[in-house]
């Protein structure tokens, strides 16, 4: 006599195993949703971005500074087309001016602010109080610059009313470089 056994006799129903097509779609949907919320967040802002720039610049007045001081003679920075650069202009020899670690182009020291930034960042130079443009500042052998007057250099990021603009005051007797505070708009003339 032959025993069945209950089990084996009834079709076994297969367990569910994984997630539906459905809900696959549901959770990476969700996650994308999350990753451009967090990408985002994490891309610098305007006034980051300008902040950044200045104080790149800012750190760069300081060096041809202490070049200058160092080997004493003059050295200049210049702004260019999409930066700035520091060349020994002096009568006096100079030691090397080392090349940038970051935003260098070229075989001198230039730096080419947008490759850092991502976005163009407009720089001016004015002396104050008379207003006349510059494009340059010269340092001398005793750290202070050629100029009689302070070299404010204006960064500005953006167009029209989404402008900002960013003031770095370079004090003529010291060589002291201040910054000041970002202003929605073009530089103030």
């Amino acid at each position: 006599m032959t025993v069945l056994n209950r089990e084996s006799s009834r079709s076994k129903r297969p367990e569910k195993a994984g997630f539906t097509l459905v809900e696959a779609s549901i959770v990476l949907v969700v996650m994308s949703i999350l990753m451009a919320v967090a990408v985002s967040a994490l891309q610098p802002n305007d006034v980051e971005q300008l902040k950044g720039s200045g104080d790149i610049l800012a750190a760069d007045l300081r060096l041809a500074q202490s070049i200058a001081v160092r080997d004493g003679t003059e050295i200049t920075l210049t702004l260019t087309a999409s930066g700035w650069k520091i060349e020994h202009t002096g009568t006096g020899s100079a030691s090397m001016i080392p090349t940038p670690s970051v935003g260098g182009i070229g075989s001198g020291y230039e730096i080419d602010v947008t490759a850092l930034t991502g976005r163009p960042v407009a720089i001016t130079g004015r002396l104050r109080p008379t207003n006349a443009s510059t494009n340059s500042i010269t340092f001398t052998s005793t750290g202070r610059t050629s100029a009689v007057e302070s070299t404010v250099f204006w960064l500005t990021i953006g167009t029209g009313t989404q402008a900002r603009s960013f003031p770095l005051t370079v004090a003529p007797y010291t060589g002291l470089v201040a910054a000041g505070e970002i202003v929605k708009g073009q530089p103030p003339n």
